[in-house]
């Protein structure tokens, strides 16, 4: 996807090209993809408690397949992407909490609480990291 600047899969981080354009910030986009994979390794009661601030909801489709689905409108995603699934709204919410707070305070109040109550100043970034 040539859009994308990374990509999480398993233990492994795929990083392109895109990530190294000057527009790019690199430790925002591995901080992202290191949550993939912070998310991935959460218990099930991390999971559960994290579902319900960010207004996810457990369903099934008709084939049987049980899916998260969002339950507040897209405007209140940090990123276009979030709503596609609840990992990938997870990483993008650490990613604005590291980066961008203000906006995730602004879009996901519950959600910000929720990562500032469970990790607050362990989950920093140090001064030459958010430039």
């Amino acid at each position: 996807y040539d859009k994308n600047p990374a990509s999480h899969n398993a233990d492994e981080i795929a990083v392109y090209d895109p990530a190294f354009e000057s527009k790019q910030n690199l430790s925002r986009i591995l901080a992202h993809e290191f949550a993939h994979d912070f998310y991935e390794k959460l218990p099930a009661l991390d999971k559960k408690s994290y579902m319900q601030a960010g207004d996810w909801k457990l369903a099934e489709t008709p084939s049987g397949k049980r899916i998260f689905v969002p339950m507040r409108q897209n405007d209140a995603f940090v990123e276009e992407d979030g709503p596609e699934g609840m990992d990938e709204d997870f990483s993008n919410n650490i990613e604005h909490f590291l980066f961008n707070p203000q906006n995730l305070l602004q879009k996901t109040p519950k959600v910000h609480q929720w990562i500032k109550e469970r990790y607050g100043d362990k989950l920093k970034l140090r001064k030459e990291a958010s430039k």
